[in-house]
């Protein structure tokens, strides 16, 4: 079967499969989970890993391998040995993950790695049926070291254009599902429909089907995985449907509803550009969760009303969605596949949190016109994050990886850029209207002025901030404040007066001015200065003189910025 299990439940059970040849049970399970989602899927593997580092490369290579269920194979046992040669023991766990994630997609592979076909189907299935036993919280001890747990490909059974019934109990063949993992098929439009009554008995069974009209709910039991496909914008009802893990949009060329849907039923996204739009059935609370894999999605929506809880998964290959939630509080991200998230429109108006720190491929984020505090975390790649036209405070942690990050500097955002070198860019507006963050209530003191200031909390060496605009005059760096003149900002001590009332009876004899900084600098520029060992950037509008409008920019704890630009 095609792999059917993503993410985090696919980590901690492939690596348990991979070196111990078991499934945990429940509680162990439950905890590894909590372990990978907390330290990412990399971290955890190398933790996993490093209980067998006392193996000789040769041993583990033969381990795992074998475990996989693709030897004997003498050329590939000796290559995986000399890679771990090459690579180091310690990173046992990630070559465990990674020829796990290998062989998992060979099921159709050509040429020479048409040889792992069937191997591939019975990892898939192994791997499936390993999590269902570890989810299942009545498996209190682990399953016998060497069982597949059940791991049986069953039947497969198509169904016709009449009303067909289809059960363990069945007199006819054709009828008759079994203990074993059985699929179903109705890849002609039309044999799936409401009269259909399907009991899949035991094992993990798979429906897939093309609908051909809308409203068909048929009654389904003991089938976990629905893959449907539509080619016009029809809806798919589950009212009379018990005992699904798993709803698949797969292969749809136009939008796809599916009603009724149980929470806690994982919904997936495989190989479309179409939307998908998901009405739970008992979503009434305020803590509602629900759980999004993507997979080959090229474009389209995924809607999920109702939810405030949204983990969204990027798996396979690189994805393409935009979330939409009318109620959508808390997303977070997971994958080791590129993601193109949107994140705004209706999600917009109820985002509070995007955490995207557990993904390890880069990710381009964007969440714009977010109307409440929104804090978003990027990963461990390079990622893009935009959060521009924000009416509250945005709060931004790049993570690891040379980020590209952009707000509208409108109002007081907290950026940490993290590790690597990364691009800030700073909309600062247009002559005729900058959106600055300050307001005339933050020019009456110091306080307010620094709290209502744009803050870099790590700015440093190999970072760039840039201040676009659409039409500011072009210059190649904003003027820096040097010479005495920094000398006498330093002495003041008091950022209000350095920026509004810089005159000599206010500082030490000769500034040499008796305007603002301001009106020095002129309307449409900015100029920089170091103050108790913070930098800052103010940017005045097209009003001479400090003016509600106007943008300030503070760099903690930097005394000597890097660079930093206009953009036209």
């Amino acid at each position: 079967m095609p792999k059917q299990i993503f993410g985090v439940d696919s980590v901690v059970t492939s690596l348990n499969r991979a070196f111990n040849d078991q499934s945990p049970a429940n509680a162990v399970y439950n905890n590894q989970v909590t372990q990978a989602t907390s330290v990412g899927n990399n971290a955890f593997a190398l933790s996993f890993g490093s209980s067998f580092v006392g193996l000789t490369e040769d041993a583990l290579s033969t381990k795992i391998l074998g475990n996989l269920g693709v030897l004997p194979n003498t050329g590939l046992q000796a290559a995986v040995k000399d890679y771990l040669v090459s690579v180091g023991k310690a990173n046992v766990g990630i070559v465990a993950l990674q020829l796990a994630d290998i062989l998992s997609g060979l099921e159709n592979a050509t040429g020479d790695q048409a040889a792992f076909n069937a191997a591939a189907v019975k990892w898939n299935a192994e791997v499936t049926a390993s999590y269902t036993y570890s989810a299942n919280p009545a498996n209190t001890s682990a399953s016998p070291v060497g069982t597949d747990d059940g791991a049986v490909t069953g039947v497969t059974l198509a169904l016709t254009t009449a009303d067909d019934f289809l059960s363990p109990q069945a007199a006819e063949a054709k009828f008759k599902t079994t203990a074993n993992n059985d699929t179903i098929v109705a890849t002609t439009p039309g044999t799936l429909k409401s009269g259909d009554v399907i009991d899949g008995g035991a094992g993990t069974d798979t429906l897939r089907a093309e609908i051909d009209a809308t409203g068909y709910a048929p009654t389904v039991t003991n089938v976990e995985n629905f893959f449907i496909k539509t080619g016009t914008a029809w809806n798919f009802d589950l009212k009379n449907v018990t005992g699904i893990q798993q709803f698949w949009n797969e292969g749809s060329t136009a939008a796809l509803t599916v009603k009724s849907v149980a929470l806690g039923t994982t919904i997936g996204v495989k190989d479309t550009a179409t939307d998908t739009i998901v009405e739970f059935a008992k979503a009434t609370g305020t803590a509602d969760a629900a759980t999004v894999v993507l997979s080959g999605s090229t474009a389209g929506n995924v809607q999920v009303d109702s939810i405030e809880t949204l983990a969204l998964q990027s798996t396979v290959k690189a994805n393409t969605t935009t979330i939409v939630g009318n109620t959508l509080e808390t997303l977070t991200v997971t994958g080791d596949k590129g993601l193109t998230l949107t994140a705004s429109g209706p999600a917009a108006a109820s985002l509070k949190t995007i955490d995207a720190s557990a993904m390890t491929a880069a990710a381009t984020i964007t969440a714009t016109g977010a109307v409440n505090t929104l804090s978003i975390k990027g990963g461990t790649a390079a990622d893009t994050i935009v959060a521009t036209g924000a009416t509250k405070a945005v709060t931004v942690d790049g993570g690891t990886g040379a980020d590209t990050i952009l707000l509208t500097a409108n109002k007081g955002h907290t950026i940490t850029l993290g590790a690597g070198a990364d691009v800030l860019t700073l909309d600062v507006g247009t002559k005729a209207a900058t959106t600055g963050s300050l307001t005339a209530t933050d020019l009456t003191t110091s306080a307010k002025l620094i709290a209502a200031a744009v803050k870099v909390t790590d700015f440093a060496a190999g970072d760039t901030l840039v201040l676009k605009s659409a039409d500011y005059t072009t210059v190649a760096n904003v003027t820096k404040l040097t010479g005495t003149i920094a000398e006498n900002l330093a002495a003041t001590g008091d950022l209000l007066n350095i920026i509004s009332d810089l005159t000599d009876t206010a500082l030490p004899a000769g500034a040499g001015t008796t305007t603002t900084i301001a009106t020095a600098i002129g309307v449409n520029q900015a100029v920089s200065f170091t103050l108790a060992g913070n930098t800052y950037i103010f940017v005045n509008d097209a009003v001479a003189g400090l003016s509600a409008g106007d943008a300030l920019i503070q760099l903690t704890g930097v005394a000597a910025p890097a660079t930093i630009t206009f953009a036209v």
